[in-house]
């Protein structure tokens, strides 16, 4: 467990700082559930950010608990406006969101620690990012003076979506709600990628974005979603990490709950360079994070992609019982590239039972060849392609030797079959403990979204057949952990 420590601080530092922490980290429910929101630095001019965080407040709801302040106006939005956060009623606001230019900061977080808000997400950048240290640490100065928890600099916020608190200044869009929660140096997953999770059926809880983490760090927030019972797996964007003790501390608790998936950034020392540029971090030693995080069961990702497909499947499939997969095909090749996936991420391909082999002869001509993977094709050609899928589909699911399936099919209209099918069997699978994901290779891409729109969000989508292995090493990997720290 001294890895990550040893390389990132002292024992007598950690040990200061996990005192503080420990005591802290409830005030974290303001950054969440706030009473009220003031906003220092609204505007109503379009366009700007401090315009666009009041807009979708009351496009949520908020309109009532929002407070703007802003020197030259009265009302903003149909919002009364504040000339100081000193003029806004004592008590109504926990939660202080600051826009202003980075100068004007330290003024703007001295108000808010007069008036008692002990919650503050800093949105403005020009801090340590761009090598402005000494005012960053003013503003530590200054929250420290006041008892104030600060997220950021740099920072857009959080999403919460049960209570409808988006404090992005990012036009609002519409967010599904759901178990999955995404912790971040970056503003991307309250922004570019909503979409994306909208489109693939990723439901969320919470969304934080940590920006230079003066203060609030991955530390904190892994602690408030290890206790909120609305996230159901945790998905972290590290490009460093301060507090490598406390880290892997809660992590070992957590993850024996809770799966957490990371993508460490900052791997090689170009991407080491370009984290001291975006946030001020320094990304450390690649390879200690990884030993760190073995240790403590966190599952390592290497991109983006990588990490929204395996929270897909940890939101959806049933951890299975052990690494054996049964993989059904429509190709060949698909086979032989699936077989060497498996075993790059320590999966096996067990032989399908007698019974199975009986069962999947009936669509079978005579002749064929039968295995793991299953290549259908000839049963396709001599059976049809709905009986054959759904004839092997449920030979597999039934099949004693397989913790795991796998389907392929092609997105192309001349391979197309009603998808419902894969519905009913994958929950059939799910019901005796089974992990179910889908692969429909791209192929037409109207196909592959139809396929997407009826079976997602229970049962995973992937446009390749590398992708779908890699999540399901994922859940492998984590139940594996789990069984091991019983």
């Amino acid at each position: 467990m001294g890895l990550l420590t040893c390389a990132l601080a002292t024992g007598e530092q950690i040990a200061s700082k996990i005192l503080m922490k420990q005591k802290s980290y409830l005030m974290l429910s303001g950054f969440f559930e706030p009473r009220g929101v003031v906003v220092v630095g609204a505007s109503r001019n379009p366009g700007k950010g401090g315009y666009t965080v009041v807009e979708n407040f009351v496009k949520t709801g908020f309109k009532d608990k929002v407070f703007p302040i802003n020197p030259h106006a009265s009302e903003i939005l149909g919002v009364r406006a504040y000339k100081s956060v000193k003029d806004v009623p004592k008590g109504v606001a926990d939660l202080a969101l600051i826009l202003v230019p980075a100068e004007a900061v330290p003024t703007a977080l001295h108000e808010c620690g007069e008036c008692g808000i002990k919650n503050v997400i800093i949105e403005s950048g020009g801090f340590a990012e761009v090598g402005n240290h000494e005012l960053e640490r003013e503003v530590v100065s200054t929250a420290k003076r006041y008892g104030i928890r600060v997220m950021g600099p740099n920072s857009i916020g959080v999403v919460n979506t049960s209570s409808g608190l988006f404090t992005p200044y990012v036009s609002l869009l519409q967010i599904r709600g759901g178990g999955v929660a995404f912790v971040g140096q970056t503003g991307l997953f309250a922004s570019v990628f909503l979409e994306y999770f909208n489109e693939r059926h990723i439901g969320i809880s919470k969304i934080v974005c940590l920006g230079n983490k003066c203060d609030v760090d991955e530390t904190d927030v892994l602690e408030y979603l290890g206790n909120d019972p609305e996230t159901k797996v945790i998905c972290m964007y590290i490009e460093g990490v301060r507090d490598g003790r406390r880290l892997m501390t809660l992590a070992k608790r957590i993850s024996k709950q809770k799966p957490i998936i990371v993508l460490k950034a900052g791997r090689t020392e170009l991407g080491r360079k370009a984290a001291a540029s975006h946030t001020g971090t320094l990304a450390g030693d690649d390879k200690i994070y990884d030993a760190a995080f073995k240790q403590c069961g966190i599952i390592r990702v290497s991109y983006f992609e990588e990490l929204f497909d395996v929270a897909k499947a940890f939101a959806s499939q049933p951890l299975p019982n052990g690494k054996n997969v049964g993989i059904i095909t429509v190709t060949g090749a698909g086979g032989v590239t699936a077989a060497d996936y498996c075993m790059e991420r320590g999966l096996e391909l067990p032989p399908l039972s007698k019974r199975t082999l009986e069962a999947v002869k009936r669509v079978f001509p005579e002749w064929a060849s039968l295995g793991n993977p299953l290549d259908v094709w000839v049963a396709v050609e001599a059976s049809g392609m709905e009986r054959t899928y759904e004839a092997t589909t449920r030979a597999l699911v039934e099949d004693e030797n397989v913790d795991a399936l796998i389907v392929v099919l092609a997105a192309v209209s001349w391979t197309a079959t009603d998808v419902k099918i894969f519905k009913n069997l994958g929950e059939e699978c799910m019901r005796r403990g089974k992990s179910f994901l889908f692969v429909s290779l791209l192929g037409e891409y109207q196909i592959f979204k139809r396929c997407v729109e009826t079976l997602e969000p229970e049962i995973p989508v992937f446009p390749t057949v590398e992708r779908a292995v890699r999540a399901l090493a994922a859940l492998v990997e984590y139940r594996d952990y789990v069984m091991a720290s019983r």
